[in-house]
């Protein structure tokens, strides 16, 4: 357990996507790490530590689509995140 670029706290959901990249939902660093093939040091991708991406709180899913756009389940924030051209963007349950 820890917030180390090697470390998890609360992992919820995982994809891994065409290329063996793990995505990990880690619910207790509010971020989502990515893991590339065969590495045990991941980086963050979105949330907590990731410069210009857009605050999580409690991330509860990921997945990818077809173009490689990132839609997160963003659990205490009730709403569901999507990347896009333009960055990370709230998509439903905005306020």
């Amino acid at each position: 357990i820890g917030n180390a670029s090697n470390r998890l706290s609360t992992p919820r959901v995982i994809f891994v996507n065409t290329k063996l990249q793990l995505y990990v939902a880690d619910s207790g660093n509010n971020r989502i790490q990515l893991f590339d093939r065969d590495q045990s040091n991941g980086s963050t991708v979105v949330g907590n530590g990731a410069p210009g991406t857009i605050d999580l709180n409690i991330p509860m899913a990921v997945t990818i689509d077809s173009d490689g756009y990132l839609f997160i389940s963003d659990g205490y924030n009730n709403r569901i995140i999507g990347s896009g051209p333009q960055g990370y963007r709230c998509i439903v349950g905005c306020i």
